[in-house]
């Protein structure tokens, strides 16, 4: 489901698989789970995997995957392999595979006076 704004206090719930809007509409699509961590919102996808990886490293945690996939400018997002075994990847399209989790990097963001700014 997308929900898309038209106007300050007007929110259309869209449940089909079109996508497009009119101009001026923004969208907010739910993909999952989201947290914040390096300046970045990431989005969880449980039972799902990204391919690709961004380098040859195993990761113990999710935090140090974080860090380093926030580093990289080929990194689209995290896969957590098994208990204690993080990948940082290239491809940003996940797909099913049980057992993994997919975190997809999204927007950075950046704190300036209290507020957040999306990059």
């Amino acid at each position: 489901a997308v929900v898309s704004t038209q106007s300050r206090s007007r929110y259309t719930l869209n449940t089909g698989d079109n996508k497009e809007l009119a101009v001026g509409h923004i969208a907010i699509e739910r993909l999952g789970r989201y947290r914040s961590y390096s300046n970045y919102m990431w989005s969880t996808s449980v039972d799902e995997k990204l391919t690709g990886y961004d380098d040859n490293t195993h990761y113990k945690s999710l935090e140090t995957a974080m860090t380093a996939c926030a580093s990289s400018a080929t990194c689209n997002g995290i896969t957590k392999e098994g208990t204690d075994n993080f990948r940082i990847n290239t491809g940003s399209e996940p797909s099913a595979a049980s057992g993994k989790i997919a975190y997809l990097k999204g927007s950075s963001y950046t704190l300036t006076d209290g507020k957040t700014f999306l990059v």
